[in-house]
């Protein structure tokens, strides 16, 4: 175990409750980066990672004495992103044994450690329901003697492996591990976050406690979005950013800008993200060349964060064919970017996102394809939904969203010491 010192954390002086929270001690499980690196790629920050990170900064600024406990890449990446606190780092975390192995490497270490920790904890925070950050939790809450309340984030439920695209193995290892966790959390968990009805809805038929489950939704740093100007050199007409998997619908990329391209000749695409292993990169280029759009795609990897927003400001469109999606703050940051999504229609985008992008049947590309061509042809109509995808993405931000965990979490307490 090795323990790192907690470099200072500025408080947001500014801030009026910036020293109310400081009797909350959160540990929080952090375990699920998985940084694998091959041919010199870095994995890029998913959507619940983004959230523990900036919900993390916010703690802490606002007096509640935050610890993670992490893997050395999960480490590197909290100090990376300004999140400087104390933090417990597992030894091994196994990034070059590629995801399945490096997860079981920590399910191992985790809990091993988690006996090791005495000290005062408020409760566990298990910032997703991955077993590397769910085992852990449930050894503090037991073995540790001030009993902390246990605390979980739920962001999808994973498809029945039958019917998930992409990889079986992995789709249906996914499924099981995850059906583990839920059995965990179902008995044991005293808060369960999740980021739409949708899946709380699922979680009463599974026999969840309603009165534990929540339901928060995520934000973006509008800040830095609105900071961010278009680097004048680049113009799409439409974007993908995420990262390049099945789930995310990149099978259906290629199908897509092939059908706008049959009447947009020259309409030109942007394709945003992170492929470790490059297996689905390369295949998905090679669809592209094979329908001859070479020219009509540029596949430009993982885009630093410090430049991101200015690259998405140089789109007209998001193109967001995704078939999974617990929240999406990848849409809610490009509609906040100006940009008008086109997506499938998913329950959460219509949850929290009506009016601000464009749905059209999931699975069906030529539908998908014909909203993004009337959008590039009529800039009348795509300057009046760019408005109203700016006003819905003005709702969310990830302040609104960590004082409503922290509020849960005070209320929780005060009922768990009673």
């Amino acid at each position: 175990m090795e323990e790192l010192e907690n470099p200072f954390l500025g408080v947001n002086e500014d801030h009026p409750n910036s020293r109310s929270h400081t009797n909350l001690s959160v540990l929080c499980l952090f375990n699920a980066y998985a940084n694998i690196i091959r041919r010199n790629e870095t994995a890029p920050i998913t959507g619940g990672e983004g959230h523990m990170l900036e919900i993390g900064k916010i703690w802490a600024r606002l007096g509640v004495n935050v610890e993670m406990m992490t893997t050395k890449s999960g480490h590197t990446v909290c100090r990376d992103h300004g999140l400087r606190v104390n933090s417990v780092v597992l030894p091994l975390d196994g990034n070059r044994l590629g995801v399945i192995a490096s997860y079981l490497l920590r399910m191992v270490q985790g809990p091993l450690i988690a006996l090791k920790i005495r000290h005062e904890v408020t409760c566990t925070y298990s910032s997703t329901d991955i077993l590397p950050d769910i085992l852990p939790a449930l050894v503090v809450k037991f073995l540790n003697p001030h009993k902390p309340i246990m605390v979980c984030w739920i962001f999808h439920l994973v498809s029945h492996f039958s019917s998930r695209p992409g990889s079986k193995i992995r789709n249906i290892i996914s499924f099981l591990s995850q059906e583990v966790s839920l059995a965990i959390m179902r008995r044991y968990s005293d808060v369960v976050f999740v980021d739409n009805s949708e899946v709380k809805n699922k979680l009463k038929s599974l026999g969840f406690n309603e009165g534990s489950i929540h339901v928060v939704p995520l934000g973006i740093d509008k800040k830095s979005i609105d900071n961010s100007k278009p680097i004048p050199s680049m113009s799409y007409d439409a974007c993908y950013l995420g990262r390049l998997h099945a789930t995310k619908g990149v099978n259906d990329l290629a199908a897509i800008w092939r059908l706008v391209t049959d009447t947009k000749k020259s309409a030109k695409l942007a394709v945003i993200g992170s492929d470790p292993t490059r297996n689905m990169l390369l295949r998905l280029q090679e669809e592209f060349t094979q329908y001859g759009l070479k020219d009509n795609v540029d596949f430009l990897g993982l885009v630093p964060r410090k430049s991101l927003f200015s690259v998405l400001k140089t789109c007209k469109i998001f193109l967001s064919p995704s078939y999974e999606e617990g929240w999406g703050i990848a849409v809610c940051e490009a509609m906040a970017a100006g940009l008008v999504p086109v997506v499938y229609d998913l329950q959460p985008y219509r949850e929290f996102f009506r009016g601000g992008v464009v749905p059209v049947p999931v699975g069906d590309r030529r539908a998908l394809a014909k909203a993004i061509i009337e959008l590039v042809s009529d800039e009348d109509k795509r300057i009046e939904l760019r408005q109203k995808a700016i006003l819905c993405a003005s709702q969310y931000s990830w302040d609104n969203t960590a004082n409503k965990e922290l509020q849960v979490i005070k209320n929780t307490q005060l009922c768990h010491d009673d």
